[in-house]
This record gives C-alpha cells, sequence and structure tokens, in this order.
C-alpha cells in the first residue's frame, strides 16, 4: 500500500512538471511576436514581451532573496539583543548572590557557638536532645 502511494506521488509531480514546462513552452511560442512600450525611468520603445517577462521574473527572485536576507538579518540582530540580556541578568544574579553570600557570611560569623552552629540553632539541637530522652 505504501509503495502506491509513493508511486501516485512520483508521477503526481512528474505530471505537473511536464504540464508546467508545457505551459512556459506555450507562452513563449504566443508571446515570441509581441512587442512592448514600457517605461522604467526612461522609454523603452518596442522590445519583446519575453525580454521583459524574463526580467520582471528576475528581478522578483533577487528581491525574494533580498528581502530573505534582510529578515534573517532582523531575526538575528533579536536573538543577540535576547542573549546579551540574559547574560547582562545571569551577571546581576551572580553578583547579588555573591553579595548576599557574603552578608550571610558575615552576619553567621559574629554568631557562631559551639561546633560552628549558631546559637539559635544550638538551642534548637538542646531542645531535640532533651526530647528524645
Amino acid at each position: 500500500m505504501n509503495l502506491a502511494i509513493q508511486r501516485f506521488k512520483v508521477y503526481s509531480k512528474l505530471i505537473l512538471i511536464i504540464l508546467f514546462v508545457l505551459f512556459v513552452i506555450l507562452m513563449m511560442v504566443m508571446n515570441s511576436k509581441n512587442q512592448v512600450t514600457v517605461w522604467f525611468f526612461a522609454s523603452f520603445e518596442e522590445i519583446n514581451v519575453l525580454w521583459l517577462m524574463f526580467v520582471t521574473a528576475l528581478f522578483a527572485v533577487l528581491a525574494w532573496i533580498t528581502l530573505r536576507f534582510a529578515f534573517g538579518v532582523v531575526k538575528d540582530l533579536k536573538a543577540l539583543k535576547t542573549h546579551e540580556t540574559e547574560v547582562a541578568n545571569k551577571k546581576r544574579q551572580d553578583e547579588l548572590m555573591k553579595r548576599l553570600d557574603h552578608e550571610e557570611t558575615k552576619d553567621a560569623g559574629g554568631a557562631k557557638g559551639v561546633g560552628g552552629l549558631s546559637a539559635g540553632h544550638q538551642a534548637s539541637e538542646n531542645k531535640n536532645a532533651g526530647a528524645g530522652e
């Protein structure tokens, strides 16, 4: 069953490609004698329609590539700004944590009792030890 579906997809794509090529050939044959006058910042008299269509298609493709490149650059700039913001936030958090640790060690350093325990913690340990007896 899977092979039949895959074969159908391949032949469908092949038929579409052949129809497209036939359409392009028919369009070229039907428009080979047609002439047109175009103004593009200057007047171009009696140029072939096929050349006009080719140049239009070429500029459309170039514009598409340029726009994709420009949007990619904008996306990269946003990602870079987000990364820089995250790094700055992480740095600020690290500095705050260091300051907090320093303040805690300074506060806890003066209130240390026996065995490095604070006086309040030592009292609760003594209470727990007495309750277990």
